[in-house]
């Protein structure tokens, strides 16, 4: 015991503390922290900070919204449902010109949410569209699954199922690609609902059974609303001793829980399933149970069910003047929801009064965002623009490189294939080169032509001594004078070329210098002659 109090004591003075911090300074994230820490206190602790932080007047427009937001969320849990009604619509007000697009769409849906709990179900409808539509704008799947959950919801209170089926498979299929387990339980639910109502019991009984798994899982035996569907799945399939079975088993859980909404529901559908038994003295407690607490919270679906029993009730007993009063009294009831709605749009009419002094301070942030969003817009412009145009200049120098480079490549290609035709040609000339030095030469003769005598015995000595072709130029030169540089000059080669080959020339010759070779030539004539005459 002295455990659990040090607890609440230090949970408390944590909340105090971060309260006095966003009383002195007010963050917008550390609020929704603290707000999220209110949950473990009672709702009327939690209604007293939540007071206090809007009378602190040092809030911005967007912590005044959430505030008021988190008030209507409070109201609605009590069952104050116009109360809850007021604090959403203001919560609107300060949020629709501030920058927390999430925080609007959610304040849509709890207005919608409120609403449709008051049967106003037109304007529930308008809020959830505008949920939904700004959802999808701003690519928000869980506000856009929760939104159309809630226009399913207002079709089911107006009795149109099929349209309800239809924007309940939306929502499922968000849930689903979001993989929100709760979500798909809840769209189960409503699924299995219509489809009783439509009396098409084989796909609603697979919804009741698809829903119990997850339920399961998700609330252990804590089923009490969940059993109240099976109650009404055999209600509508006119097994009433088994509807009235699942009933009573709801209505265990959900008074452990105090989920008074769903107990004065029980209580009316177990008196009917009584009534159609034509049990009518086992029936009247309970719908009169029913009825007192619908009447304590203000369900008003509750109470028009209520009275419409008890109409049914002595209508069947046969007491018609009491069956008359109630179905007068329904009626009555009905029509003061239609005064209820005029009276909506009165408090309406008062909230805007009373925020109109702050109108202008909201529509000042409200230029000033539009002016920041285009700042924001021209700068973010810039830097895609200056972002693209380097982008551009570095991939044009990029390619300027590429193309410098290429063109280097290229021009030392061409340079190898030069140098490669060079050196073949080099190759090629010392090939010839040698082929030439190492022939030997035949005696040759032109056709219709005549040699002289000093031709004719150089050829001989050329043809004797095996002189190679080179060796027999260079000897034909020397004849006619030429010095080493100039046969150098006539055959293209060089200087030490020339004294190699005249050396293999004096060798060949047997002779030391130009001198002797003359002389041997000379000497060499006669001899011809002599061996030519012969022949």
């Amino acid at each position: 015991m002295i455990f659990i109090y040090a607890s609440a004591q230090s949970r408390t003075d944590s909340i105090m503390s971060i309260y006095q911090e966003i009383r002195e300074r007010p963050d917008t994230r550390i609020l929704k922290a603290f707000l999220r820490k209110l949950k473990k206190l009672p709702t009327p602790e939690r209604e007293k900070y939540t007071d206090s932080l809007l009378h602190s007047q040092r809030l911005t427009p967007l912590q005044m919204g959430i505030v008021y937001n988190y008030k209507g969320v409070l109201a609605r849990g009590a069952n104050r449902f116009s109360d809850a009604v007021q604090y959403h619509k203001h919560a609107i007000l300060y949020l629709e010109y501030t920058s927390d697009t999430l925080e609007y769409i959610s304040a849509l849906n709890n207005l919608a949410v409120a609403l449709r709990k008051l049967n106003m179900e037109n304007e529930s409808f308008e809020y959830y569209m505008k949920a939904k539509t700004l959802a999808e704008k701003v690519h928000h799947p869980k506000s856009q699954a929760i939104a159309l959950h809630g226009i399913a919801n207002v079709f089911i209170d107006l009795g149109d199922y099929r349209r309800a089926i239809k924007y309940l498979h939306q929502s499922y299929a968000i849930e689903v690609k979001r993989g929100n387990i709760k979500g798909i339980e809840y769209n189960y639910a409503n699924l299995a609902e219509a489809y009783i109502m439509l009396h098409q019991f084989d796909s609603a009984q697979y919804y009741l059974e698809r829903m119990m798994e997850l339920a399961h899982k998700l609330y252990g035996k804590s089923l009490g609303i969940e059993l109240s569907l099976f109650g009404k799945y055999y209600f509508e399939r006119q097994e009433y001793p088994k509807a009235r079975y699942y009933y009573l088993q709801s209505l265990e859980d959900v008074t452990k829980h105090n989920y008074k909404r769903y107990i004065a529901n029980g209580n009316i559908m177990v008196g009917r399933t009584y009534i159609q038994e034509n049990r009518y003295r086992k029936a009247r407690p309970y719908i009169l149970t029913g009825l007192q607490i619908a009447r304590d919270i203000g369900s008003r679906e509750n109470i028009i069910m209520a009275y419409d029993a008890l109409k049914d009730l002595y209508s069947r007993s046969g007491d018609y003047r009491k069956a008359l009063n109630y179905l007068t009294i329904k009626e009555r009831y009905k029509d003061s929801m239609i005064n209820l709605r005029s009276l909506q749009s009165i408090n309406s009419l008062e909230v805007l009064h009373k925020v109109k002094e702050k109108d202008s301070r909201i529509h000042q942030l409200y230029k000033e965002k539009l002016r920041a969003q285009k700042k924001s817009k021209w700068n973010r412009r810039v830097a895609i623009w200056t972002a693209v145009i380097s982008l551009f200049i570095i991939l044009l120098l990029w390619h300027m490189f590429a193309l410098r480079r290429r063109n280097q490549e290229l021009e030392l290609e061409r340079l190898n294939r030069e140098i490669q035709q060079y050196v073949l040609q080099l190759e090629q000339l010392r090939q010839n080169e040698k082929d030439l030095d190492d022939k030997p030469v035949e005696e040759e003769k032109e056709k219709g032509g005549f040699l002289t005598d000093e031709e004719y015995v150089v050829s001989k000595l050329v043809k004797e001594n095996q002189l190679t072709r080179r060796q027999a130029e260079i000897l034909e030169l020397i004849l006619k004078g030429y010095s080493n540089k100039d046969i150098s000059r006539e055959l293209h080669i060089s200087n030490n070329t020339v004294k190699t080959h005249i050396h293999h020339l004096y060798e060949k010759l047997n002779v030391k210098n130009r001198m002797e070779i003359l002389q041997r030539i000379r000497e060499k004539a006669p001899e011809v002659q002599r061996n030519d005459e012969k022949d």
